[in-house]
């Protein structure tokens, strides 16, 4: 059987639509002791396909057991491999991801809810990444800290916003 050619065009594709309405993914990380459910989850592509050029809007939507809510939306191509749109979380409660500070800390995120908005650009061509967040925000509300242990909070923050979010 002979290589591929990394450069070579994908097979022709053309997917008039696909969609999972109220899908579900239970999460438990015994490691880090979290535990979650994302449902309901919706996807709906469109006219997903390899054609040069071929851009399509592509929803995807999901809703964690706590209330956090994930949105993608956007265009994305096969040929050339390149997406842009928005991915968006809103409602997520900080304090159930403390778990993962464990290993790096004694503090622990004891409250606060966090959006945050990253508008992209990302493509891959001629063996290059590339990759853009352009005027990104984060919200948290609510913030407080804690002691590993101790129930009280010691540090809280009502409300930092945060604009402007810009990466390469």
């Amino acid at each position: 059987r002979q290589p591929q050619d990394p450069d070579a065009r994908p097979p022709r594709l053309v997917v008039e639509r696909f969609s999972i309405a109220g899908g579900r993914i239970d999460v438990d990380d015994r490691r880090a002791g979290y535990q979650s459910v994302l449902a309901p989850i919706d996807l709906d592509v469109r006219n997903l396909s390899t054609l040069l050029d071929a851009r399509n809007r592509h929803i995807v939507t999901a809703e964690s057991s706590s209330g956090a809510r994930l949105r993608w939306e956007g265009e994305a191509s096969l040929q050339p491999l390149q997406a842009s749109g928005t991915v968006s979380v809103e409602n997520l409660d900080v304090a159930a991801y403390s778990a993962y500070l464990k290993p790096y800390s004694r503090l622990r995120l004891a409250g606060g809810r966090l959006a945050v908005s990253l508008p992209y650009r990302v493509a891959y061509a001629d063996g290059q990444l590339q990759a853009r967040v352009e005027g990104g925000q984060l919200n948290v509300d609510g913030l407080s800290l804690g002691r590993e242990g101790d129930p009280a909070a010691f540090a809280a923050v009502n409300r930092l916003r945060i604009e402007g979010l810009d990466a390469d």
